[in-house]
């Protein structure tokens, strides 16, 4: 298995990623592994986004939970449908009241199914503008399921602390993710 590398250096500085896919066994769980090296000049402060990927997780106390991803219990379709699936819909197909539904996520994932459709269209939005450089913002919306503008920027100032443009502005080159400027 090799993996793929990137790397950066400009006058600011140097950094390096390296990913890799998991073992074909692992692979229903873990999307990747990354390592990360740098060396700037000057403190860098990042913006980390939220998305639906959990970046590490290392456990040295009780046992993790761990799903079967062929499981059709397991509450997919939102990942499925980049948080564009409505919650009536989500409803009316595991047979809840929406209620329970929204018990469940908060029991199980932490948040309700509405504020993990938010993370998921945003986190297609961010993966949207990183692969286009400086993408058209009211086509990203569009395309993630944003109703309006308005939803998009509110999005983005809740999760991002900026709106879309100014995030766009703050790309570091070669993938690098986002810097703030104080």
């Amino acid at each position: 298995m090799s993996g793929q590398t990137i790397s950066h250096e400009s006058d600011r500085g140097r950094w390096e990623m390296v990913q890799r896919a998991p073992h074909p066994s692992l692979r229903a769980h873990v999307r990747e592994y990354g390592g990360w090296s740098e060396d700037f000049a000057a403190p860098l402060c990042r913006r980390e986004v939220p998305t639906e990927v959990v970046p590490v997780v290392i456990n040295f106390a009780a046992p993790v939970r761990m799903f079967d991803v062929q499981d059709p219990s397991r509450w997919s379709r939102l990942v499925q449908t980049g948080g564009r699936v409505s919650i009536g819909t989500l409803v009316d197909e595991v047979g809840f009241s929406q209620r329970h539904l929204i018990g469940q996520f908060r029991e199980q994932i932490g948040l309700s199914p509405k504020t993990l459709a938010r993370v998921l269209r945003f986190g297609r939005a961010i993966r949207m503008i990183k692969d286009g450089g400086r993408p058209n913002l009211a086509a990203v919306a569009q395309d993630c399921g944003y109703y309006d503008q308005a939803h998009f920027s509110r999005d983005f100032h809740t999760f991002a602390g900026v709106t879309p443009t100014e995030l766009v502005r703050s790309q570091l080159p070669d993938g690098g993710g986002f810097i703030v400027d104080r």
